[in-house]
């Protein structure tokens, strides 16, 4: 198998989620209370935020469908965060990242407390997200060749979404190359490649889940970092300098 780097000098990520959606054994409203005892007891400096969604009266929001799966709270460290609903909980990574080995020891820690006072009853999704920011055309620098009635594009406008089923996972791509960010406190101008790899489990109990998280995480993890490195040409990719080696820290 080919070898890839484990991390990037000239780091492109400027967030990361990995998300959980689940049937809870409690009722909507006592989850996030119990999920939050838990994190303050391991981080007690995260700042709780409530979201505009619970603004919404319950039995509106019990109503409609595409509420479901929305966090109503958003507790926030410094460099990275949790979002909290009745049926999904996610784990966020801001720029600059810490390194999937320290940021996959918070996720599992974090979601073996919550299985063990057994909030989750069933298991439904899960999703790995990466979003990058590079300041190039995303069309130059990857391999990407599209062409529209006998045009080829280029560094033209273009957003584009596509998806792959592989290995019982969904691997979405998309790509924006007219993108602006604020990056140190400074604006910045190129493209933004955001890869979502994500699982739908059959119902699964929570058992599945305790057992098979480390190996779920790293599953999705290999995936999107195999997909990402061979999305960039070499040329480009040996540009942000990667690092080969052992991912330890």
């Amino acid at each position: 198998m080919e070898k890839l780097p484990i991390r990037l000098e000239l780091d492109p990520i400027v967030e990361a989620v990995f998300e959980l959606r689940f049937i809870s054994s409690y009722p909507p409203e006592a989850v996030f209370g119990i999920i939050y005892q838990i994190i303050q007891k391991e981080y007690p400096n995260m700042k709780n935020i409530s979201l505009p969604i619970t603004q919404i009266p319950g039995a509106v929001r019990n109503l409609d469908p595409n509420l479901k799966y929305k966090p109503h709270n958003k507790l926030q460290s410094n460099l990275w965060g949790i979002n909290v609903g009745p049926n999904v909980i996610s784990f966020s990574a801001q720029n600059p990242y810490m390194g999937w080995f320290k940021w996959k020891e918070i996720i599992t820690k974090i979601l073996k407390r919550i299985i063990d006072v057994e909030i989750f009853n069933v298991i439904e999704r899960s999703g790995l997200r990466y979003i990058n920011f590079i300041e190039k055309s995303v069309l130059q620098v990857t391999n990407v060749d599209i062409t529209i009635v006998g045009k080829k594009l280029n560094a033209q406008q273009t957003s584009l979404r596509t998806e792959f089923q592989e290995d019982n996972y969904t691997e979405t791509i998309q790509i924006l190359n007219n993108a602006n960010m604020f990056i140190d406190n400074k604006q910045k101008f190129g493209s933004l490649i955001d890869i979502d790899i994500a699982k739908d489990f059959a119902n699964e109990n929570v058992n599945f889940i305790y057992k098979e998280i480390e190996n779920l995480l790293e599953e999705s993890h290999s995936k999107v970092k195999s997909l990402f490195y061979k999305f960039l040409k070499d040329d480009y990719l040996n540009s942000l300098k990667p690092i080969y080696g052992e991912e330890n820290k």
